[in-house]
Order: C-alpha cells, then sequence, then structure tokens
C-alpha cells in the first residue's frame, strides 16, 4: 500500500518541483532580457552620444590639431554643452559619483558663460590669470566627469559582451 501511494505521490512532487523551477527560470530570463535592455538603453542614450563628441571634438584635436589655437575653441564648448544637456535629462540614470561630478561640472560652465568664456580669444585666455584659472577648472571637472562616465560605459559594455570604447590614439 504504501508503495502505490509512494508511486503515485513522487511523479505529483517532480512535476511540482519541475513547475517552480520553470517559473523561477522564466522569471530570472524576463529580469535578465529587461536589464540588458535598459543597459542598452543608457549606452544609446547617454554614453555614445558623449563617448561620440568627446572622441571627434576634443580627443582628436589633442591628438591631431595644435591644442593652444583650438583650446578655446566653439567646438570645445559645443561638446560641454552636450554633455550638459544629455546629463540633465538622464541625471537618474547614472551614478552617485557621476551625479556629483555633473553636479560641479554644471556650476563650472554656467560660470565660464556668466564671464563670457566661450567668446575670449586664445591670446586673451593666455594672459588673464582669472580666465585661465577658469578655463583650467572647468576642464579640469570635464575631464573627471569624462573618465567618471567612460568607466560606467566600459563596465556596461562588458556587462553586455559589447567592445569596449577606445580611450586613446595608438
Amino acid at each position: 500500500m504504501l508503495k502505490e501511494i509512494l508511486f503515485l505521490i513522487t511523479p505529483m512532487f517532480f512535476s511540482y518541483f519541475m513547475f517552480v523551477k520553470a517559473k523561477n527560470f522564466e522569471s530570472s530570463s524576463k529580469e535578465k532580457e529587461e536589464e540588458k535592455h535598459i543597459l542598452k538603453e543608457k549606452i544609446s542614450k547617454i554614453y555614445l552620444p558623449i563617448y561620440l563628441k568627446h572622441t571627434s571634438e576634443i580627443l582628436i584635436r589633442e591628438n591631431f590639431v595644435v591644442l593652444q589655437a583650438d583650446v578655446n575653441s566653439i567646438y570645445y564648448f559645443e561638446t560641454l554643452n552636450l554633455v550638459d544637456k544629455i546629463l540633465s535629462e538622464n541625471l537618474n540614470s547614472i551614478s552617485t559619483k557621476s551625479q556629483k561630478l555633473f553636479l560641479e561640472f554644471h556650476v563650472y560652465l554656467h560660470n565660464s558663460y556668466m564671464n563670457n568664456l566661450p567668446d575670449i580669444e586664445p591670446y586673451e585666455l593666455s594672459e588673464d590669470e582669472y580666465l585661465s584659472a577658469l578655463f583650467d577648472s572647468l576642464d579640469a571637472v570635464y575631464r573627471k566627469l569624462y573618465e567618471s562616465l567612460i568607466k560606467e560605459y566600459r563596465d556596461i559594455c562588458h556587462k553586455l559582451e559589447l567592445p569596449e570604447p577606445v580611450e586613446k590614439f595608438d
């Protein structure tokens, strides 16, 4: 009698166990797919546009253009404005460290506009200690922010098994 009961109950327990496992796997798969989708969205909305603008306007200029004459060019401030705009719209999607750096960057950027820094000629910038210090501070904060963002971008690429972004030209 006990054998017959076990013979009937065992398949039911096994079926229930397999059902629970399949449900857990399904919900786990959905969560992973949702996470991948969110990470891909972050790349397309935040990291990739900033990376492309930085690479095309700042990194290439630093490596292939004489930077002294070009340092205060419109390209530099276009890049900073794009970074400011993108991060302002997506502040909740970046790390706390990057948020803190962004707030500092945002203040320096607005301070530079209040002092008409984008309109100043490079030779004037090098002659005025205050404006030069203001530009250097803005640039230093931007560099820290960019390093933080590129680290996040690299981490996301690693999670999604995508190629990492190029940082330097050799």
